[in-house]
């Protein structure tokens, strides 16, 4: 039998591990966000799609609901790294890709 303390978070491969997150995590996938928003996670990413024909629509919404959903991941105790997070904005049916920063409005 292997013991660990455990101060904070749960160990890798717990039993209770997926069930936990849900929980915790639940909260951020119910974010109340606009139209034509969409959040979808997996594991410990988070990801969130803005839909629009405007490109500077699409930024502005994203940073709306990228500032709700940092602050409720802030709430639950996790925090969101800055050097970890990406943006990329498609726009058009060229897909054409604006590397615009998304900032986060407090």
């Amino acid at each position: 039998m292997i013991k660990s303390v455990v101060t904070c978070g749960v160990p890798r491969e717990s039993v209770l591990g997926s069930l936990l997150w849900n929980v915790a995590y639940n909260r951020i996938l119910n974010t109340e966000v606009k139209e034509c928003c969409f959040i979808i996670c997996y594991a410990n990413d988070t990801l969130i799609i803005v839909e629009n024909d405007s490109v500077e629509l699409v930024v502005k919404k994203a940073e709306r609901c990228a500032s709700k959903v940092v602050e409720n991941i802030q709430e639950i105790g996790l925090k969101v790294s800055p050097n970890k997070t990406k943006t990329i904005v498609l726009c058009g049916r060229d897909l054409a890709i604006d590397s615009r920063n998304i900032r986060i409005i407090e």
